[in-house]
C-alpha cells in the first residue's frame, strides 16, 4: 500500500562486464522500465521519484526555501572567476558545494579511470582563490558560509515531523 524510494543505486546486470555501448543501452532500458513501473503504482509514496528528482536542483531549492520563509545564505552560481572574486570580497567567508554529485560522477566511470575521490562542501580559502581556472570549466555553486551549532535533517510525512540532529 505504500512505497519508500530512499536512494537509487547503480544497476547490475547478469552479463557484467558489458561494453560501454551495451551498458548504456541496458541502463536506459532498465531505468525506463523501472521508472515507468514506479510511476504507474497507485499507492502512498514517501519520496516519489518525480519529487526526488525535483528536490535535487539546488537553485530551485533555494527559491522554494525563500518562498517558505527560510533565511537563505547569499549564493552565487557562476563559471566566471571574476564573479567569484567579487563575491568573496563581499562575504566574510565563502563555501563551494557541488551542484549534482559530491562523488564527482565517480560511479559513472570505471574504477581505474577515476581521478579523484569526493568533494564535499569546502571553504574557499586563499589557496583555492589562487587557482580559479577550474571555475571557468563548469558551473560552480558558492554560498556565504554560515556558522552552525549543528545540522538538522527533517522529514515530514503528512502531519508528522521527524528530525535528526547531525553534529558535523
Amino acid at each position: 500500500r505504500s512505497t519508500w524510494l530512499r536512494k537509487s543505486a547503480p544497476f547490475a546486470f547478469l552479463s557484467d562486464p558489458l561494453s560501454a555501448h551495451e551498458r548504456a543501452y541496458a541502463e536506459g532500458e532498465t531505468e525506463h522500465m523501472l521508472i515507468g513501473l514506479l510511476n504507474s503504482l497507485d499507492c502512498y509514496w514517501i519520496s516519489h521519484p518525480r519529487a526526488l528528482r525535483a528536490a535535487s536542483w539546488k537553485p530551485e531549492q533555494l527559491v522554494r526555501a525563500r518562498q517558505f520563509g527560510f533565511a537563505v545564505p547569499e549564493s552565487l552560481l557562476t563559471n566566471a572567476p571574476n564573479e567569484l572574486r567579487k563575491f568573496r570580497r563581499e562575504q566574510r567567508s565563502v563555501i563551494f558545494k557541488p551542484l549534482s554529485d559530491p562523488d564527482l560522477a565517480s560511479d559513472q566511470v570505471d574504477r581505474n579511470e577515476r581521478e579523484v575521490g569526493s568533494l564535499s562542501t569546502t571553504i574557499v580559502d586563499a589557496e583555492a582563490m589562487a587557482d580559479l581556472d577550474a571555475v571557468a570549466e563548469v558551473p560552480c555553486f558558492f554560498q556565504s558560509y554560515v556558522d552552525k551549532a549543528f545540522e538538522l535533517r527533517v522529514t515530514v510525512i503528512e502531519q508528522k515531523v521527524f528530525a535528526a540532529r547531525i553534529d558535523s
